[in-house]
């Protein structure tokens, strides 16, 4: 079964589709639950508000620059690339939790004002481009919930 392609223009269309697979159920293309899925977007999200970031390998930052153009315009994200240790959700029965957190932290990073920290991967980022990256990360992770009511 492969990931769905999905596109958020705003943080209000990444919330509708939490709730939406929250609604109908999901089969899963990747490893993760909604609930990993949710904690997981709420970590990252609270990272940024916070002004943490993680250590990617310095080849990572020396070439990922080249390839920011190409990244916003296209709006994907690669699949497969392990996320940080800080950012890696855990086991646990409490979805209802993490997909409420996720929730808030979308709402409040939609309104989020700054400061914003160096990306990792890009390095400065304007405030208008993390809110993209953040929704095409959004995207990316909740493509791979198949929602139950799909045309199989």
């Amino acid at each position: 079964m492969k990931a769905r392609k999905l596109n958020f223009n705003t943080f209000d269309e990444a919330i509708a589709e939490i709730e939406h697979l929250t609604a109908c159920g999901y089969r899963k293309t990747g490893k993760w639950s909604l609930g990993q899925v949710c904690e997981h977007l709420a970590l990252s999200l609270e990272q940024v508000m916070e002004g943490k970031t993680f250590h990617v390998p310095a080849i990572v930052r020396v070439i990922s620059p080249l390839f920011k153009k190409r990244f916003f315009r296209g709006r994907q994200m690669p699949s497969g690339v392990k996320a940080p240790p800080v950012l890696q959700p855990h086991d646990g029965p409490d979805e209802s939790r993490k997909i409420s957190r996720a929730v808030g932290a979308l709402r409040t990073f939609a309104a989020f004002a700054g400061p914003f920290p160096r990306n990792p991967i890009f390095g400065t980022l304007t405030p208008a481009e993390w809110r993209d990256l953040e929704l095409i990360h959004a995207a990316h992770h909740q493509g791979h919930l198949i929602p139950t009511d799909a045309a199989a």
